[in-house]
């Protein structure tokens, strides 16, 4: 197995990884007892408080959708994201907005799909930005999405921002059968 028998610990970010690892290299005895999962974390600095005590409750009825991601692969599926939106708000008619955090290649493709689809004036993408207006964008949503597609050769090995994301007291929708499951769990 490409010579991992000399290994003491192979560490995987997640039970996906594992899986694909296993799968690709082999799964004979001495290889999978020594390939195990181990989780990251974030600091204590990371976890913040999402509510002030003193705080007014917020009445609008606006849902706040966030996504932060590099746009470099459409195996991110922002675009995805961003039709289930346009049928939320027109189909459905919920007041959602929805916030795309990250830079990338893919950008100008999925700015124009949300031209589109109608829905640029609730679709805002913000680019890159500093740590201390992603947690600001992330205290203020309702909702972080990041729901990537597999593909062959190309996976979601894990993904730190739905920590990030809880970290900041938001629940997350993420995609079964790859590591985000892990990240959620």
């Amino acid at each position: 197995a490409a010579g991992f028998w000399k290994a003491w610990k192979i560490l995987s970010n997640s039970r996906h990884t594992r899986s694909l690892f296993l799968k690709k290299f082999g799964t004979d005895n001495s290889l999978e007892t020594k390939t195990e999962v181990f989780h990251v974390g974030l600091p204590k600095e990371s976890y913040l408080y999402r509510i002030e005590e003193d705080a007014e409750p917020r009445t609008d009825p606006v849902q706040r959708f966030v996504t932060v991601s590099r746009l470099n692969n459409s195996r991110k599926n922002i675009d995805g994201v961003i039709e289930a939106v346009a049928d939320i708000i027109q189909k459905d008619g919920y007041p959602v907005t929805y916030t795309v955090v990250g830079d990338g290649r893919q950008k100008e493709k999925l700015v124009q799909l949300a031209k589109e689809l109608g829905v640029s004036d609730m679709v805002k993408f913000t680019g890159s930005i500093d740590r201390e207006s992603l947690n600001a964008h992330l205290l203020r949503s309702d909702l972080f999405i990041l729901a990537p597609r597999n593909t062959e050769g190309d996976v979601e090995g894990f993904g730190i921002v739905y920590l990030e994301a809880n970290g900041c007291g938001i629940p997350v929708l993420a995609s079964r059968d790859s590591g985000p499951e892990d990240a959620v769990l």
